[in-house]
This record gives structure tokens, C-alpha cells and sequence, in this order.
């Protein structure tokens, strides 16, 4: 079991929350999102973004 996936702004732009799904189906339990530009990889997420990542993670029906 995995205590964390992340989703980060790039994850909606590009149409990769399939990943939610795939981190899901390895255990992850719980999501970050990446809301601040800390570092380059993990752009800063909108709050439309944040809206539809957890839309994704919400679509994933079977948590603990």
C-alpha cells in the first residue's frame, strides 16, 4: 500500500489523470496536489485543475 499519489498541474494540461488511476490500482490511499511552483517539474495547479484532479481521484470507487 502506498500512503500518497500526486497530481500535478501538468497531470490535467496534458490529460495524464489516467495516473490517478494507475497510482489508485498500486495502493495509494491519498493524493497530493502540487499547489505552488516549488520546482520546475511540478507546475503550480489552477483551481480548475484542482477541481478535475479531484474529480478523477473521486471516480476511484474503491478506497479503503
Amino acid at each position: 500500500m502506498l500512503c500518497g499519489g500526486g497530481v500535478t498541474g501538468e497531470d490535467v494540461r496534458e490529460g495524464w489523470l489516467h495516473n490517478v488511476q494507475e497510482q489508485a490500482d498500486f495502493g495509494a490511499v491519498a493524493f497530493k496536489a502540487y499547489m505552488t511552483p516549488s520546482v520546475p517539474t511540478y507546475p503550480r495547479v489552477t483551481d480548475p485543475e484542482m477541481y478535475e484532479a479531484f474529480v478523477a481521484v473521486e471516480k476511484k470507487q474503491d478506497f479503503p
